[in-house]
Parts: C-alpha cells; structure tokens; sequence
C-alpha cells in the first residue's frame, strides 16, 4: 500500500506543469532558449535567428540589440509569439565554442572585476588599462587557460 501511495504521489508530481520563471539564473523554463545568435539579410529586411539544439528560431525585440551578439552563444528569456520569440532579456554563455561571462565592469579598492549578471564577481587582474576605460559597461568575455583574457566584447557601455 505504501509502495503504490509513493508512486501515485511521484506520478501526481510529475505530471504537474513546470513554472514559467523569466529568472535566467533558475535554470532552463519554457521560456527560454539557448543558441547561437545569427543575423541574415541587410536593411531593412535584416532577420535574426538562433540556431539551437530544437532548430532555428527567429528572434525578436524591441529592446535588445542583437546586432552586438552575432555569433555569440546566448540563453534569451521571454516568450513565444506566433513562429518568433520575443526576448525580454538575454545572457551571454559563449564565444567561438568557449564558455564566456557576461557581467558589468566595477572598480573597487583598485581592483577592476566583473559583476555577473548571474551573481556573483570575478576579479581581472590583466588588462586594466583596457578595461579601466569602460567601467559601467556591461561585456561578454571569454578567459584564456592561463587565467587571463583571452577575447571580450561590449553589449552596453552603461551610458545608453
């Protein structure tokens, strides 16, 4: 009897309907695609896609700015709208088939890190001068093996 309890409860659970969190850092919902942002055409027809494991998706919004994630790995959140996804919000997850971090450039006590978008922050002890130029602004960057930078690209330099 409590064997078939346990399984009716298991079952019950199972079936119950994910929630539809916009959250980005709470994981994979319904409401959220990850692949590679593809940019096709010229103005003003210009389409954007993201290649992903469930296919091609055209993606739309009013306001994010896809044309700084062409190529870029990302995880968009938002919904479905006829054969489209509307992306309200966006993470960059990598680069040229290596993991990236996306967060905002801070400085503190001399030291420049990334605030991640996801939580938490990673000191860049390499390339201040760089770096230093663009505080407040909101990157993609890729680490090389050794710790350093090995590639990064603006999304917003805080001042739009």
């Amino acid at each position: 009897m409590r064997i078939a309890l346990a399984l009716g409860v298991a079952v019950f659970a199972a079936c119950q309907p994910r929630s539809r969190s916009s959250n980005l850092s709470s994981g994979f919902g319904p409401d959220t695609l990850r692949g590679v942002v593809v940019i096709e055409g010229s103005e003003p027809g210009i389409h954007v896609f993201l290649d992903g494991s469930t296919g091609r998706t055209e993606l739309i919004s009013s306001s994010v700015r896809f044309y700084k994630l062409a190529g870029l790995e990302v995880q968009v959140v938002g919904r479905s709208v006829a054969r489209q996804f509307d992306v309200r919000d966006f993470r960059v997850r990598g680069a040229r088939g290596h993991p990236a971090l996306d967060g905002t450039l801070r400085i503190r006590d001399g030291t420049i890190y990334l605030s991640l978008t996801d939580g938490g922050e990673r000191p860049l002890h390499e390339g201040r001068a760089l770096f230093e130029a663009h505080v407040g602004s909101r990157i993609w960057l890729v680490m090389s093996d050794d710790g350093g930078v090995a590639e990064f690209g603006i999304l917003d330099n805080g001042k739009d």
